[in-house]
């Protein structure tokens, strides 16, 4: 580009950065760092985050913190990558993160991630439970990143009722939602089964903040239907239909079956098909 007369900018720069990344090039990272100093490019966010990966990547981290400075790592609140690559270096991922509460910027769950393993390395724990504090303060559950690096520094530091207290408070359901919400966003029956969740929990709040999500996705329940053949005729029968020219005899002939069904010890699990029929009455 530069040998045709065209002028690289803030977007083309990350790109050739994430190259030498891949191949370690350090040599060529080295010039596309001058050129973004030359321009006036180096307070770009994007650029940041692309000449962090590139030295941490090639290995040059004290390098990467002496080359860029800790003052402008900071101002441009970009260390979440530095502390990533310092994993392997506990002292100064510790370092980084008490200067960045020096400088009063919130670690996000990727920084307190990444600082938790170190703290467990050095045996941290007083650092390791204010940080844990910090989580539950600024509400960053769930997250199973954050979660499991939590049990790791605990187990580390030798605080296995710590730790085990971290794992029983983990709401695995919530978190598989959480995908399924991602994977099938419009999906009705994921919203019923994670309030079904709830309500198991005796977490009402949450019960209706699922209903409120549910009204603004605009999501209406279909009601069940089940299909019976006979005499080569398919028929349709659907949750609560009174349609039927016989509809009557059906539901007799039901709470005969129903009846039998008992007899042989059948016990229905109503919590959830209450709660269920709770939702969507509520939510018509």
């Amino acid at each position: 580009m530069s040998s045709c007369g065209f002028e690289p900018d803030n977007y083309t720069y990350p790109c050739p950065l994430k190259v030498c990344s891949g191949l370690n090039s350090l040599w060529v990272g080295l010039q596309i760092h001058g050129a973004v100093v030359k321009l006036g490019l180096d307070s770009n966010l994007f650029i940041g985050n692309g000449l962090v990966s590139m030295y941490g990547k090639c290995g040059c981290l004290v390098e990467a913190r002496w080359f860029l400075g800790i003052r402008w790592l900071l101002g441009m609140r970009i260390v979440g990558g530095l502390m990533t690559c310092w994993s392997s270096m506990p002292t100064e991922a510790v370092d980084l993160y008490s200067q960045m509460d020096v400088q009063g910027i919130e670690p996000d769950a990727i920084s307190v991630a990444s600082v938790l393993p170190a703290c467990g390395d050095l045996s941290a724990l007083l650092l390791g439970k204010q940080i844990h504090q910090y989580v539950e303060r600024k509400k960053l559950w769930p997250n199973l990143l954050l979660e499991n690096a939590l049990i790791d520094m605990y187990a580390k530091c030798g605080s296995l009722a710590e730790a085990r207290t971290v794992f029983d408070e983990m709401n695995f359901g919530l978190l598989a939602a959480d995908h399924l919400f991602r994977l099938a966003p419009e999906q009705l029956g994921y919203y019923v089964l994670l309030s079904n969740i709830y309500a198991k929990a005796g977490r009402w709040d949450d019960v209706m903040t699922v209903r409120s999500i549910m009204k603004r996705k605009g999501l209406k329940k279909m009601p069940s239907a089940s299909n019976i053949e006979i005499n080569g005729r398919v028929y349709t029968f659907l949750a609560g239909d009174q349609s039927h020219t016989q509809s009557k005899k059906i539901y007799e002939e039901l709470d005969v079956l129903v009846g039998k069904m008992k007899e042989a010890g059948y016990v229905p699990e109503t919590d959830s098909a209450l709660h269920i029929i709770f939702l969507i009455i509520s939510y018509w």
